[in-house]
């Protein structure tokens, strides 16, 4: 993209790392930035080759970021309203999602799907095919559902990181996930986020490019943190 002089500032941009897991303990990691100036998700690799690229920073968790030259007007803010409600409809959901998600291939069977959900400390995760498209979502309640035997049994074998029964085999993701999920595109507002989780009666909702690729994960708990820490109002942040 050419430039023709216009003011520039540096912005500081969260790297996205979308973890797949695959069947065998096969996994991939994919890394976007959510580009003000494409006003969308971009791989990695394009955004470091740009000419607006300047660094690629960590911090001592891990958590990268993008350091870049924009143009002002991309950076400027018109002001933070004094209001919660209208935060709520400005503020896009790729500003508080949890820009590192972990996904899971459809093939894997329910032991590897366990073994994923305990190493990950997570309770449920995105389905996504080849590229990161967003097929369904899948949970810990319906690993649960997905076998014939007793839920409690079922719960307990979980928790003491059994194997399941031997009915349950054979039985993969695709088998148990859901399809019709709930999803939010990165440029959606937290009111809209907000409107979802009420409707939906979800605690945990995908965050996806315009064609569908997941890039986050916005849960109840990243919402209401938010919220709190708006509560202080703009003259104390």
């Amino acid at each position: 993209m050419k430039r023709t002089g216009e003011a520039e500032t540096t912005a500081h941009f969260p790297v996205q790392v979308r973890s797949t897991e695959y069947s065998e303990g096969q996994s991939e990691e994919s890394r976007s930035v959510h580009c003000s100036v494409a006003k969308g998700s971009v791989p990695l690799e394009r955004c470091m080759s740009c000419e607006r690229y300047v660094s690629l920073l960590s911090t001592a968790s891990g958590a990268a970021s993008l350091q870049c030259r924009v143009p002002s007007a991309s950076a400027e803010a018109e002001g933070t309203p004094d209001d919660l409600g209208t935060r709520l409809r400005t503020t896009p959901v790729s500003e508080v999602m949890t820009a590192k998600v972990t996904c899971v291939d459809s093939e894997l069977n329910l032991d590897e799907l366990a073994h994923v959900f305990e190493k990950k400390h997570i309770r449920a995760a995105p389905v996504v095919e080849d590229g990161g498209v967003l097929i369904g979502m899948v949970s810990k309640s319906d690993l649960v559902r997905g076998c014939t035997h007793d839920e409690e049994d079922e719960e307990d074998a979980l928790e003491e990181g059994g194997h399941f029964p031997p009915d349950c085999l054979g039985v993969i993701v695709e088998g148990i996930m859901t399809t019709d999920v709930a999803r939010l595109v990165e440029t959606a507002s937290l009111a809209e986020a907000a409107r979802m989780f009420a409707s939906r009666g979800v605690h945990h909702i995908p965050v996806v490019t315009k064609d569908d690729v997941v890039v986050g994960m916005l849960s109840v708990m990243d919402l209401a943190r938010w919220i709190a820490s708006q509560a202080e109002g703009p003259a104390d942040r």
